[in-house]
């Protein structure tokens, strides 16, 4: 998609100029239009506190991203954060904000498989601040005061399961948005819960110790979303050309939020690229885009290492040794000195099919200095849609054997990763189940649980401990509940893509998610629906909620047995269908391929 290249040779020539007249500042420092460089608001950056806000970028990444919440991550997060075999520790393993996709019991999966740092997906400010039910509906965090601070204090979890312990912190809340003052109402929204639109002036968080939290650990602004709603919307990486309206977003959040700021870049190309020829990126550019993202007050930086228009099916490999380049020509000064002062973190992003990849990525990184006593060059990897097909990424080693692979591939995975698959998506699914009541709760159900004899546990239909607790939450509680649980819109796609290489075998399976919609209203229908919903709105979305669940544990239950007595690891039918059909048209060269064949179509929706 083409650039405003006018724009862009300006800052082309103020960067050429700079460099012939040896200037010391940096160009792109401070702009006349943002209020806060230009005196019209005070430009003193406000509630700065080492928990939450520290004044420095390192002790963001040191204290709030890697300390702050060690003591309450699982044991594979805590691995990938101190590998041995690496030269710098505390590597960040981050799930990427995915719209529709990384809601909040995707990334507990995740965080239960290795991650130490989660994104939420993308929310468009302006409805966001607007609307209460669009806040409901895609924003969905850990609650502070009933998950986060019970865990901290280690009181009323002893005990429990770590796969029930697992709590969504440290979380970045993304959004989108071209107007800073809109975007500084929904990131206050953010931080400091729905009661801000109740009340402007509650803006407290929650104290345990030295430490304070609120909502979430930082807001951060989306530059990279390349998809068409994004050019109409004028955002996401839309706004690469203006360099001035960043600054005054990014400059905004840094002086008024009481939590920092981190921004999600691309890259930008040269200006003799064409179509269809490799890409030519424009280093010192993206370079100097990424120091004035740094300047406006950013404290935490993911660089994706593509352009704006390698997108969908032409999106290519990203340019990972230009996204070293930027973090050591941000960070420069800091290897020079090994002053943690000058330290400015970054997140690479891109190129990863396997966990391998990312430690070979952090690896290359590490290798660009000398000396690793200190800070690393790159602090993270993000991972976005490798996580869809496994959300176990994050929890192999270099030498251990292949993940689920995608089902781009032409691969159909061994029946052993096939049912690794399938234990993934009944994780899923529990993470689905605890996110419909307040965790301390589930806690004292777990225990009771516990308690009880295998026989007594075994008669319980899945779902009704939930639902027998849900019954004595009181409306307020229940309009608490951090998860909107009106549907499974955004489960479907998930199992599509976890069992993907299960359903290639049973499609019968694949069909009833499909039409799972319709099949289970009217099982519901026909169902024994309890008197207390009867007049309970909330209580009846959630009973019917837990109805959904339990079909697809039943589900889930079939597709393992189906699994388990497969004895044919061969390729894909659909496949193998496709390449008969591929053979025999280059033989007679006739189309064979028909619109209407069912196995196809539905292996060709999920792809």
């Amino acid at each position: 998609m083409a650039y405003n290249q006018t724009l862009l040779d300006e800052y082309r020539q103020i960067l050429a100029d700079h460099k012939k007249n040896g200037d010391a500042v940096f160009p792109f420092a401070s702009f006349p239009s943002c209020p806060y460089c230009n005196g019209e608001r005070d430009a003193t950056v406000k509630y700065t506190h080492p928990s939450t806000k520290p004044a420095r970028p390192s002790d963001f990444y040191k204290h709030v991203l890697v300390e702050k919440y060690k003591s309450i991550q699982p044991r594979s997060a805590l691995r990938n954060m101190n590998p041995p075999p690496h030269k710098t520790k505390d590597k960040l393993f981050v799930v990427g904000p995915m719209v529709d996709q990384s809601e909040l019991p995707f990334r507990l999966l995740c965080k239960y498989y290795g991650s130490n740092l989660t994104y939420t997906p993308m929310l468009h400010a302006r409805l966001y601040t607007e609307t209460a039910k669009y806040r409901q509906d895609f924003l969905q965090l850990s609650n502070v005061q009933s998950e986060l601070i019970p865990l901290l204090e280690d009181t009323s979890c002893d005990g429990v399961d770590e796969k029930e312990k697992v709590v969504d912190r440290p979380v970045i809340v993304q959004f989108c948005a071209n107007e800073a003052d809109v975007l500084l109402e929904a990131a206050r929204g953010a931080v400091y819960g729905e009661s801000y639109y109740r009340d402007p002036s509650h803006r407290e968080g929650v104290t345990l110790g030295e430490e304070r939290y609120y909502h979430c650990d930082a807001i951060d602004l989306n530059l990279g979303c390349p998809q068409g709603i994004a050019k109409r919307g004028q955002y996401g990486s839309f706004l690469m050309e203006h360099w001035a309206s960043i600054h005054t977003l990014i400059h905004t959040l840094a002086v008024e939020l009481p939590v920092p700021v981190t921004v999600k870049m691309r890259v930008f190309d040269t200006p003799t690229n064409h179509k269809d020829e490799e890409i030519t990126y424009d280093e010192e550019l993206s370079i100097a885009y990424a120091k004035m993202i740094q300047a406006a007050g950013a404290q935490l930086l993911t660089v994706h290492g593509r352009i704006r228009s390698q997108k969908g099916q032409f999106s290519g490999l990203a340019d990972m040794q230009l996204v070293g380049k930027i973090a050591f020509a941000l960070n420069e000064s800091y290897f020079t000195t090994k002053d943690e002062a000058q330290f400015f973190p970054i997140v690479s992003n891109g190129n990863v099919l396997c966990y391998k990849d990312i430690w070979d990525h952090l690896s290359a990184y590490d290798g660009m200095v000398s000396s690793h006593d200190g800070m690393p060059v790159v602090v993270g990897h993000m991972c976005a849609e490798p996580l869809l097909w496994d959300p176990k990424l994050f929890s192999y080693n270099q030498k251990e054997e292949k993940g689920v692979p995608s089902g781009r591939t032409e691969t159909l995975a061994d029946k052993a990763i096939r049912l690794s698959a399938i234990q993934t998506a009944e994780d899923y699914i529990f993470f689905c189940k605890t996110c419909c009541v307040p965790r301390e709760q589930h806690w004292s159900c777990h225990k009771g649980r516990k308690a009880q004899s295998k026989e007594e546990s075994s008669t319980l239909p899945p779902g009704e401990n939930l639902f027998t607790m849900s019954q004595k939450l009181s409306l307020t509680e229940l309009s608490r509940i951090p998860f909107s649980f009106s549907d499974l819109g955004m489960v479907k796609p998930h199992l599509f893509k976890m069992l993907f290489h299960s359903y290639e075998l049973h499609t019968d399976l694949r069909d009833f998610m499909g039409n799972f919609d319709t099949i289970v209203k009217e099982r519901y229908a026909k169902s024994e629906i309890p008197d207390e919903c009867q007049h309970n709105n909330a209580l009846s979305t959630l009973h019917y909620y837990l109805f959904q669940v339990s079909q697809i544990e039943t589900h889930l239950a079939e597709l393992r047995a189906r699994e388990e007595g497969w004895t044919d690891d061969g390729a894909s039918p659909r496949l193998n269908k496709e390449k008969k059909k591929k053979q025999k048209e280059e033989e007679t060269g006739v189309n064979f391929f028909d619109d209407n064949d069912d196995d196809v179509e539905g292996g060709l929706m999920f792809f």
